[in-house]
């Protein structure tokens, strides 16, 4: 499992204030556990989990897909506040996924 920019989460205005929901937030995306269950409950569709739907925080959003290159398969997930642009978010996603895939 690899997770890159996890302190971009610091920069936005929902986690600037309060330090208790940054340690959950935090704590969230350390947990094994957790990290499992976001790679185990998807298929090779674009998921998005908006909200409490994420299984992180009311003000975090999850949009995840599976891929697969030769024998190996993964998980790519973005994580980031609910307000964030779905569109675009999806359509780098999708973006990510082919060159992957190709």
């Amino acid at each position: 499992i690899n997770i890159v920019g996890r302190n971009k989460i610091l920069e936005q205005p929902e986690f600037t204030t309060d330090i208790d929901r940054i340690k959950d937030v935090y704590n969230k995306l350390e947990s094994p556990e957790f990290l499992h269950k976001i790679e185990e409950d998807n298929d090779n569709n674009i998921k998005v989990y908006i909200g409490d739907e994420s299984g992180i925080e009311k003000d975090v959003s999850v949009i995840k897909t599976k891929f697969k290159r030769g024998n190996e398969e993964g998980t790519i997930a973005i994580v980031g506040p609910k307000r964030m642009d779905y569109d675009r978010v999806v359509a780098l996603l999708d973006y990510i996924k082919s060159n992957l895939e190709n």
